[in-house]
């Protein structure tokens, strides 16, 4: 008896260490196959503006998960007139697609993201595109703010925008003077108009603009703005998406809607001096501006299937800087 109970308890024994070893390698293979992301948290800013003044900014800011290595790079991201993504984790903000997207796979290859509700406490629709804020003075403004943060390496900011968003990030090249030589580490503009950009100089960082073929947005004033940059000396790239509409869907078709998008054939150019004008040189008042680049051809669909795609050129065009 006695040596069949020496037998059982050494099979209790291995049974129990079996049972345990199996459990440190599920354990084991549990962590390095999950990918646990790293810290959202919501913070507002007060930032000025020349047509709202004071206003407060609500910036949802994600973390990538703690394998990555600190500090981490920056995407500031920045909304199209349609806040259709969801909204920030507090609910004190809203973020689209876009944004929503960047944020879920940019953060997988290391970058934090900062998603800006640039609409917040100003009550405006899609179709207020004449009262729409000055969204790049926002992202610079938050962006030397959020440098100061530890986690964040303050040389590898990137700035990038969907449609509105998309428009903010080439205004933005008016912010480069010889004080600010480089605002940003790489620009990134999806779905920009194109109608209306600042008076071509050279630019010290890389611009990628992201297109649908098929957007109502047409690709030729975007092909212009990087034509008059590339002769100043800047880098500027640009991807087309052949099937594409203006929200990467291959379903698309024109509908009634306000665009600013009557431009294409003689943009406008946003002079430093203030006295702007179209591309072949005749003034271009504000009264002028809205009478000819304003149109109701508007597009719809939104399968969305060029967007993920769309999204990482993006990321990768970020990645090589």
């Amino acid at each position: 008896m006695k040596y069949d109970y020496r037998i059982s308890s050494i099979h209790i024994y291995t049974a129990i260490r079996a049972m345990f070893l199996i459990f440190m390698l599920n354990l084991l293979a549990a962590c390095l196959t999950t990918n646990t992301s790293g810290e959202t948290i919501v913070r507002t800013f007060k930032i000025s503006e020349k047509k709202y003044g004071k206003v407060s900014i609500p910036v949802e800011l994600n973390f990538p998960s703690s394998s990555f290595q600190k500090p981490y790079p920056l995407i500031i991201t920045q909304h199209g007139s349609t806040r259709d993504g969801r909204n920030f984790i507090n609910g004190k903000g809203r973020m689209d697609e876009f944004s929503k997207r960047m944020i879920s796979m940019a953060t997988k290859k290391g970058f934090a993201v900062a998603a800006i509700d640039a609409f917040y406490g100003k009550s405006l629709s899609p179709t207020d595109k004449k009262k729409f804020p000055r969204a790049q003075f926002y992202a610079y403004e938050i962006k030397k703010k959020l440098a100061v943060d530890k986690r964040i390496d303050s040389h590898a900011i990137f700035y990038t925008g969907f449609s509105y968003g998309g428009e903010a990030v080439l205004r933005s090249t008016a912010i480069s003077t010889h004080y600010i030589v480089n605002p940003w580490r790489a620009a990134a503009a999806a779905e920009p108009s194109c109608n209306a950009f600042p008076e071509p100089r050279q630019v010290n960082y890389p611009i990628l603009i992201v297109k649908g073929g098929e957007s109502h947005y047409e690709t030729k004033p975007c092909r212009i703005f990087m034509e008059l940059y590339k002769d100043k000396g800047s880098n500027v790239e640009l991807i087309i998406f052949p099937q594409s509409n203006h929200n990467f869907s291959h379903n698309g078709k024109f509908v009634k809607g306000i665009a600013f998008n009557g431009c294409a054939d003689n943009p406008v150019i946003l002079r430093r001096n203030g006295k702007h004008t179209f591309l072949n040189g005749e003034s271009a008042s504000r009264q002028e501006i809205h009478d000819q680049c304003f149109t109701l051809k508007g597009g719809s669909g939104n399968d969305r299937e060029d967007l993920d795609i769309a999204i990482s050129a993006i990321i990768n065009f970020f990645l090589k800087q």
